[in-house]
C-alpha cells in the first residue's frame, strides 16, 4: 500500500504544471530545434510506469523521443526542501537521439 501511494504522489509530481515547464525546457536545451519544424524532438511522452524515486532524492523520469523507445532522455525532478521550489536535476540522453542531434548541427 506505501508503494502504490508513493507512486502516486511521485506522478503527480511529474504531472504538475511546473514540471512539465521543466522537462520541455530540458528537451529544449538537448536540442535547441526542439518543436520546429527542423528539429530532431517533435513530440514526446513520459513514461508513467517507470517514474522512480530517487534515493539521492527527487524523481526519476525518462522521456520517450517522437514515440521511439531507441530515442530517450532520462531527467530528475528535484523539490528544495526549504522553498518546496521543484527544479530540474541532472540526466541523460541516448546516444542514438545524440548522433540524431549532432547530424541535425543542434
Amino acid at each position: 500500500m506505501e508503494k502504490q501511494h508513493l507512486k502516486l504522489e511521485l506522478e503527480k509530481i511529474v504531472k504538475s504544471e511546473k514540471a512539465q515547464v521543466i522537462l520541455k525546457e530540458s528537451l529544449q536545451n538537448i536540442d535547441s530545434k526542439a518543436f520546429k519544424e527542423n528539429g530532431i524532438i517533435q513530440t514526446y511522452e513520459i513514461d508513467y510506469d517507470g517514474i522512480r524515486h530517487n534515493p539521492m532524492g527527487g524523481v526519476m523520469v525518462t522521456i520517450y523521443i517522437n514515440g521511439k523507445s531507441e530515442l530517450y532522455v532520462k531527467n530528475t525532478l528535484e523539490m528544495n526542501d526549504l522553498t518546496g521550489e521543484l527544479s530540474g536535476g541532472g540526466g541523460g540522453y541516448s546516444s542514438r537521439l545524440d548522433e540524431l542531434i549532432s547530424d541535425n548541427g543542434g
